[in-house]
């Protein structure tokens, strides 16, 4: 007689039972298939990117995200972990703010991982849309304007944002906030909130531990600071 095939689902996974009784085969694990849809809404500086789960490939400890570069290569790429339950099918999403990117192009691709298998969906691009440095109204209206957008006064070489952002050529980027008093409060993810103003810089007023830094001035390489406190040299890597 023609065999047959009968499917019984538990807690367990899916096994296969054939017509002779023999015991059951867990179904084998696959690369997990899945796409990345194109054209990202764009939500002030920030692209809303989704992916599709075509095939989870019987695998259950899937982590799900995008990669995001701007190289086509991926190189150096950021990922986003995508959190929650998705089956076959299932569309994920996740958001990816794009203003500290100073190419004018993205490449991101949705991916599904664990310890067996690393599976990626198509590359795609999205086009930054331009970002022009603050025409009226700038964080420092006295500094003197350089060629392509950057500019310099007292506080060194960066380029101005219309959200209150710079890009420092030593400190990397920053949240500005001046005063009428000429007085600099700065945030960056490396020290938090520092202050400083032209008769103090180089050196900086670190909010946090109350003391201070000073900015080494530099000739090659990354940039250093030496902190008081602790009374060594870091070297500023962004």
């Amino acid at each position: 007689p023609i065999g047959y095939i009968v499917e019984q689902h538990d807690h367990n996974g899916t096994h296969h039972w054939d017509d002779n009784g023999s015991y059951p085969q867990e179904s084998p694990s696959t690369h997990p298939l899945l796409t990345t849809l194109s054209n990202p809404n764009i939500e002030i500086s920030t692209f809303r990117l989704n992916g599709i789960i075509l095939s989870d490939g019987n695998n259950n400890d899937l982590v799900i995200g995008f990669q995001v570069s701007d190289s086509i290569f991926f190189n150096q790429s950021e990922e986003i972990i995508v959190e929650g339950d998705f089956g076959e099918g299932d569309i994920f999403e996740a958001s990816f703010d794009f203003s500290h990117i100073t190419s004018n192009r993205i490449y991101f691709r949705a991916f599904a991982r664990n310890s067996l298998f690393e599976s990626f969906g198509s590359k795609k691009r999205a086009k930054i849309p331009a970002i022009e440095p603050i025409p009226q109204e700038t964080l420092f209206p006295d500094a003197n304007a350089l060629e392509g957008g950057w500019k310099e006064n007292w506080l060194g070489v960066f380029q101005e944002y219309p959200n209150g952002w710079v890009y420092h050529l030593d400190l990397g980027w920053c949240y500005v906030t001046p005063d009428e008093k000429e007085n600099v409060w700065l945030w960056n993810h490396l020290n938090g909130w520092l202050w400083t103003n032209e008769q103090t810089w180089p050196y900086l007023y670190k909010n946090d531990t109350s003391s201070w830094l000073y900015l080494l001035h530099r000739r090659s390489g990354p940039a250093v600071m030496y902190d008081h406190l602790h009374g060594y040299f870091m070297h500023l890597h962004y």
